[in-house]
């Protein structure tokens, strides 16, 4: 099938607060952080559910091509923002193996553990948004959807389509056994 003709979609990334990544890992781990790898690894989850995206689009009428770029970048934005929000939470508190464990903050470190389950629960959420991107333009049709009659009469005239072939067909086997 030639793509030449296909319509382009450009990926909106939102920018991750490398500050906040270095002090999470600086607060958490002895090993050093390495520059840019929370933005990379941002871009590669991004990039994966954009791949997703595109082989939807590619198996789906165009009419919710605008649906899966609009969940695409809602998925973009929001693993930003849940990312970030993951860092600053990892920042607040150290860990015991870097902190000592004299006069460790023990109702903080429980009160990051809340904040950071929350936040997983946001991650799930937003990776359900794969789920959407995956599923969109494969069920039925909604009769609240604005263009549920249009897309009722192109099922209809496919439906349609499809039965004159299949008495074709019958009629050529019953002719010529």
């Amino acid at each position: 099938m030639a793509r030449s003709m296909k319509e382009v979609h450009t990926i909106n990334y939102y920018p991750i607060n490398e500050g906040a990544a270095r002090r999470a890992k600086e607060m958490n781990s002895f090993s050093d952080y390495k520059e840019g790898s929370a933005t990379a690894e941002y871009r590669a989850m991004v990039d994966k559910a954009a791949a997703i995206a595109e082989q939807q689009k590619s198996r789906v009428d165009p009419m919710y091509h605008e649906k899966i770029d609009h969940l695409l970048d809602t998925y973009a934005r929001k693993l930003a923002e849940n990312m970030n929000q993951g860092f600053a939470i990892d920042a607040r508190v150290p860990s015991v193996m870097i902190a000592g464990p004299a006069n460790f903050p023990v109702g903080k470190k429980e009160k990051q553990n809340r904040a950071r389950d929350s936040n997983m629960e946001e991650w799930r959420y937003i990776q359900g948004l794969l789920d959407k991107i995956r599923s969109t333009g494969m069920g039925g049709i909604s009769a609240d959807d604005p263009a549920a009659i249009e897309k009722l009469q192109k099922k209809l005239d496919g439906l349609e389509r499809s039965q004159l072939i299949m008495k074709e067909v019958n009629a050529y086997y019953r002719k010529h056994g």
